[in-house]
């Protein structure tokens, strides 16, 4: 579809299905490269959840080394913007003391999230840490730098599918669609 409504707002196609999987192939070599010869233990993959669960299901099952899978779930999205409150659920079994740590996210976009995740992570003491965001927003160098494999990197749309909802919805679609700003649906 070239554009989808969702709740009286239009969407347009912004990233589509094959571009996605190509590039999610591309990290998926490049992380792979990165932990080429340092398997003596399993890398333990933090999944966001839960926008990065279609990202995460497509990247992990190209990776060909042992790893672990936790999953945390986080928000601070409220419609449109974010609260600036976030929450996590922390698996009772997080168990990454001197461990590898990949962190996989849907998006990288004001960072709150991502810095106060960050923080709770590095008092777990992790031995290496990395993070691997299928889109990064370019609104924050600092915070832009500190990801390692970016599948993505976008200017400052208001995106929805593969993983990324509007409100609970449009996280099932295969592609990802951008906001159009200037009009309205109606039914």
């Amino acid at each position: 579809m070239k554009q989808v409504a969702i709740e009286g707002k239009l969407f347009d196609l912004y990233i589509g299905e094959k571009e996605l999987q190509a590039r999610i192939r591309m990290l998926a070599e490049e992380i792979k490269e990165y932990y080429d010869g340092i398997y003596e233990e399993p890398i333990h993959i933090i999944v966001m959840m839960n926008g990065a669960f279609l990202f995460a299901a497509d990247l992990v099952r190209q990776l060909d080394f042992p790893l672990h899978m936790y999953f945390v779930k986080s928000s601070s999205y409220v419609g449109l913007s974010s609260d600036g409150q976030v929450e996590f659920v922390l698996p009772e079994d997080l168990d990454i003391k001197n461990r590898r740590v990949l962190v996989l996210e849907d998006i990288v976009d004001t960072g709150i999230t991502f810095q106060q995740f960050l923080s709770e992570v590095i008092k777990d003491h992790p031995k290496d840490l990395k993070i691997c965001s299928l889109l990064v927003k370019n609104k924050n160098s600092e915070i832009k730098s500190r990801v390692n494999f970016v599948g993505f990197e976008i200017d400052d749309p208001f995106v929805i599918g593969y993983g990324m909802d509007f409100n609970g919805k449009a996280r099932d679609f295969s592609d990802i669609y951008i906001l159009k700003e200037d009009e309205k649906y109606s039914s």
